[in-house]
This record gives structure tokens, sequence and C-alpha cells, in this order.
């Protein structure tokens, strides 16, 4: 989807989605791809901050193997020739992930998620990466505040630290501890309640009839920078 893009160094007019023909520059930064065994086919999406490149192959009949062998190696080769600095496999065997980036040369790293989820994640990733500044630090130091404690016990804890994992979170502080108007269910849940004029993000944690609001302190300039690192929020903690 999208128009063809031009080259991000020089300008040219580039076929997707191979390298700028003129100075060489990659069309795209990332990609993402989910190989089906079973079917012989694979989708790969290529990413940058403005434009997404989904490409599908499949080959018919295999039924000692040797086509999905050959489908693996040409996504090697394809991504081999997008030369993006990184890619994601989605739900796919070792073995292939490990054909591909021998292949490729690309380093290839493996999640569980949504297809479509992990090539939205990796745009905004992309987009914020272009504007805000990383802080490099383990996720425990991010924590502070005067309330030391965290509801929902080691799940709780779980999705804080996934929060502050996010490279553009400074601080994590959780709040006080309130209740519902009435008892809740269904487990553990944090979700983002609203970013705020500075482009900090205030999440709000439930179990049962106790919330917990947890203030996100983040490298954002203004609310329109701090959605950005929301959206990513929403998808660490989904």
């Amino acid at each position: 989807m999208g128009n063809v893009p031009r080259c991000r160094r020089c300008g040219y007019s580039v076929e997707l989605p191979l390298k700028c023909p003129r100075c060489g520059e990659p069309s795209f930064e990332v990609a993402a791809f989910q190989v089906y065994p079973e079917d012989v086919r694979y989708v790969v999406a290529f990413v940058n901050e403005s434009d997404v490149h989904t490409i599908h192959q499949s080959f018919q009949g295999d039924p000692d193997g040797i086509m999905l062998r050959n489908l693996v190696e040409r996504l090697g080769e394809l991504l081999h020739s997008a030369a993006p600095r990184a890619a994601t496999a989605v739900r796919t065997p070792p073995w292939i992930v490990d054909v591909v980036e021998r292949i490729s040369g690309v380093t290839v790293r493996t999640v569980r998620d949504d297809f479509d989820d992990v090539v939205r994640s990796l745009q905004a990733e992309l987009r914020a990466d272009r504007r805000l500044d990383r802080v490099e630090e383990p996720p425990e130091r991010k924590l502070g505040g005067s309330h030391s404690t965290i509801i929902g016990g080691r799940r709780g804890r779980e999705l804080v630290l996934k929060v502050a994992s996010v490279p553009y979170v400074k601080r994590v502080i959780p709040g006080r501890i309130g209740a519902k108007g009435s008892r809740g269910g269904g487990g553990v849940r944090l979700k983002v309640s609203r970013v705020d004029d500075s482009g900090n993000v205030k999440l709000l944690l439930s179990e049962g009839a106790a919330t917990q609001e947890i203030f996100v302190v983040t490298t954002a300039r203004d609310e329109r920078e701090g959605k950005l690192v929301a959206e990513l929020l929403e998808r660490v903690i989904r």
C-alpha cells in the first residue's frame, strides 16, 4: 500500500522494495515476515516511517518439501536485496528463521504476536525514533515515586516493567491505590487513560475492585508526541 517512494537520501524514484539504484540507500528501514509452512506461502511487509509495502508469495504443491525450502530461500534473497536494518519473524518456525537470517544477512528477531499488529508497532517505533530521545536504562531503574506498592501481584509488576522498558519512558511512578464503584473482574489489567499537554501518559492498573494510577514521564515534548508513546505503550501492555 502507499505510493512508490523516493530515496530518503537522494530523492530518486525507487522500484519497490529494492535499494535506490542511484545511491544504494534501502527503501525501507525494517521488515516483518510470516511463513506458513503448511500452505507453502509467506507474507513480508517492508516498513518505513511513512509507508508499508506488502508482498505475498506462494507455491502450489509440495509433496517432498522442496518447494517450501525454495520459498524460504527466495524470502531470504528478497530481504538481502531490500537490505532492511532488521527484520521481525512472526510465528515462524526457528529453522526457517535461521535460513532466512543466513541468506539475507539481516538480523531477525522472533515474536508470537499478530502480524498486522507487529507491522503497526514497527511503524510507530520508527516515527517515535525520529522525534523522541531514548532513555537506555534498565526498566527497574525507571520505577520511582513514594508509593512502592503495585497492585496485581507479579502480573501487575510485569505490566509496569513492560511500560518502563519502552525507550521513550524516563520514569514510571505508581500512584495511590483506590477502589472502583463496583467490583470488577477479568484479572489484572493495565490501560492508557490519557495523555497530557506535556506528552506524559497516565495509565490505570486494575485488579478486581482495586485500581491504581500509574504516571509515565516520557521524552515527548507535547501531546502529539506523547500520543506516539501512548500507542507504543498500548501495544506492549496488550
